[in-house]
């Protein structure tokens, strides 16, 4: 790890990791990303995307980074919001601020309405 020059000034990798320690605490609003097959099956984990992942070739990685980043801003802290990325019919939906009741099942139903 990189040292810091003086007391006054912290290094840029340690600002970063304060930032991201920052930005995991449960306290804060989070932000998940739900991929959701045909079958209606729900892939959260990266390792279970993984082995779909070029049935979602026409999501812009960039587009949804950039929809997590501006989703994070407009979710209440200590809340959840959930961007929910269909296979069928290629469409990205965003769920903000979600009740504690709110299940994953339940993204299947929004779709719907």
């Amino acid at each position: 790890m990189l040292q810091c020059l003086n007391n006054f000034h912290t290094c840029r990798t340690d600002g970063i990791i304060r930032y991201f320690q920052f930005m995991m605490n449960s306290e804060f609003s989070s932000v998940q990303t739900v991929y959701i097959l045909q079958s209606g099956e729900q892939l959260v984990s990266l390792q279970d995307f993984e082995s779909v992942k070029e049935r979602f070739d026409w999501v812009d990685r960039k587009v949804l980074l950039t929809e997590i980043l501006h989703v994070r801003t407009m979710t209440s802290q200590g809340c959840r919001s959930i961007i929910a990325v269909y296979e069928d019919g290629k469409m990205i939906r965003t769920f903000l601020n979600l009740s504690a009741d709110f299940h994953p099942s339940d993204l299947l139903v929004q779709r719907a309405s």
